[in-house]
């Protein structure tokens, strides 16, 4: 968790460094670019956080009674902890638990309600959200890259 509250601070040194960087002469607002990657990153981790909730719930209801299923439960309670209390300082509390609510939706359709097909989110969430809540300094520098090479909406 240590290393996650790091890496958010590392997300607010950049967030602060792209809207203080000198801006080419057809480049994007750096606010608005720093602001829409901001939120993709909080979506993000609201995502994982879903992918969390139900990898524990999935191990609850599928490994034996002990301390090791005790264990596994606990970890992915808390690496769901931090990656919504991360969507929350990127966003709000409502915000990110919209976004929570909307990805648990989303993977339970595509697990068909069943605890048997939870391999489709597992295969699609699990390593991205690993490196997504231990490093979000790293997705909010790729969501600044790709939002900067986007035109502006005329407002």
């Amino acid at each position: 968790m240590g290393q996650s509250l790091w890496s958010l601070a590392a997300v607010a040194l950049l967030f602060e460094a792209a809207l203080t960087a000198p801006m080419p002469a057809a480049a994007r607002d750096p606010t608005i670019v720093a602001k829409e990657a901001a939120s993709e990153v909080a979506f993000e981790l609201a995502e994982c956080a879903a992918y969390y909730a139900i990898a524990g719930a999935a191990a609850e209801a599928s490994l034996a009674h002990g301390p090791e299923r005790d264990a596994i439960v606990a970890g992915t309670r808390k690496s769901g902890d931090v990656a919504f209390n991360a969507s929350v300082q990127l966003t709000s509390q409502k915000v990110a638990a919209a976004r929570l609510d909307l990805s648990i939706q989303t993977m339970t359709r595509q697990m068909e309600g069943s605890w048997e097909n939870f391999s489709i989110i597992g295969a699609k969430y699990m390593w991205p959200c690993k490196d997504r809540v231990e490093a979000p300094d790293k997705r909010f520098a790729y969501w600044l890259k790709e939002k900067e090479k986007l035109p502006d909406v005329p407002h």
